[in-house]
């Protein structure tokens, strides 16, 4: 839009000097803040939501930060770049988030804040583990992991261990079947972490 500025001047008529000079006029606004709108992810899913704004002037430099979110949203990439990364617990399921970002011009030091909301549904693939076992060194242990696949039922699932994974701990890829011997030098508690994947579309 156009914008009039004026500048007014006034002094006792028995003034001789020369007055003040006006020169180098800026026009300055806050950023203007664009947040991704509300968002539906999955226990579990990682997700990046990218923030973006325009300064102005144009030539300025913006840094980005969270105001409010979850507490282990990963903000490595987010001061820079305007990318928030999250993966949610299950701790966090069902749940519906708002997420408040913050962009500041570095040299005027101009704000905007702006809020999105991300809704956690429960995960598509869940996967079923035994309780705890108690075992003893030379006996095999033999257990059937489960999954359901609630976002396509027809899909293959293949099972796998996550390291670090106790020593002669087998499970078959297809049937979920995790078979281990222990020996007497694994005495103790281990933990064994097992995660499942949709062979078709990655979840």
């Amino acid at each position: 839009q156009t914008v009039q500025v004026a500048f007014r001047f006034a002094s006792f008529g028995t003034g001789t000097t020369a007055g003040w000079y006006v020169d180098d006029i800026s026009l300055v606004a806050a950023p203007v803040l664009t947040v991704p709108p509300t968002q539906t992810i999955y226990t579990g899913q990682t997700t990046d939501f990218t923030i973006s704004a325009a300064p102005f002037p144009t030539n300025d430099t913006l840094i980005f930060g969270l105001v409010s979110g979850p507490t282990n949203m990963d903000v490595s990439d987010l001061t820079n770049n305007g990318v928030l990364t999250w993966t949610p617990t299950l701790a966090q399921t069902p749940s519906t988030n708002i997420i408040t970002v913050k962009a500041t011009d570095t040299n005027l030091q101009l704000s905007a804040t702006a809020s999105f909301i991300i809704q956690v549904l429960p995960p598509l693939v869940f996967l079923t583990v035994p309780p705890t076992q108690t075992n003893y060194a030379g006996q095999k242990l033999d257990v059937i992991i489960s999954a359901t696949n609630y976002a396509s039922p027809g899909d293959l699932l293949i099972f796998a261990t996550n390291p670090p994974t106790p020593a002669n701990v087998l499970i078959d890829p297809y049937t979920g079947e995790l078979t281990w011997k222990p020996t007497a030098a694994q005495k103790g508690p281990n933990t064994i972490t097992v995660t499942v994947t949709d062979g078709y579309s990655q979840l």
